[in-house]
């Protein structure tokens, strides 16, 4: 009774490995011209004439997509009149310069749970 050899099988190589990015990473985000208004002490988007008689004024809506967090209290944002800095702890940090200067004493701030979006509105200085 002869044992019949079945030809040797090579263990496969992986070629391609996942490398996970050193340190954060800029996230998704856009800076849109918008109007916006005061109403019930926050700033909101509006249009040029609200039914209200409230007058808007230029300002920016800028959306930043944080795939993963889940919470507000992750964000720490800095804010000033010619620039945003963004981080989240070891996962995304981004700085950018406003198209002009804004007003960094009215600020809203909004973080959308759905979406993972942090939506921010601020008035031109």
């Amino acid at each position: 009774q002869q044992q019949q050899q079945q030809p040797e099988q090579k263990q496969r190589q992986t070629l391609i490995t996942q490398v996970a990015p050193s340190g954060p990473v800029q996230p998704d985000y856009s800076i849109n011209k918008v109007n916006v208004a005061f109403q019930g002490g926050k700033l909101v988007l509006c249009t040029k004439q609200d039914p209200q008689g409230i007058t808007a004024t230029p300002g920016y809506v800028i959306r930043v997509v944080l795939p993963g967090v889940t919470s507000v209290k992750e964000i720490d944002v800095d804010l000033s009149d010619e620039e945003l800095e963004l981080t989240v702890l070891d996962t995304f940090h981004l700085e950018t310069c406003f198209p002009q200067p804004i007003d960094d004493d009215n600020v809203t701030a909004t973080f959308i749970k759905q979406t993972e979006t942090l939506e921010l509105l601020v008035r031109m200085a």
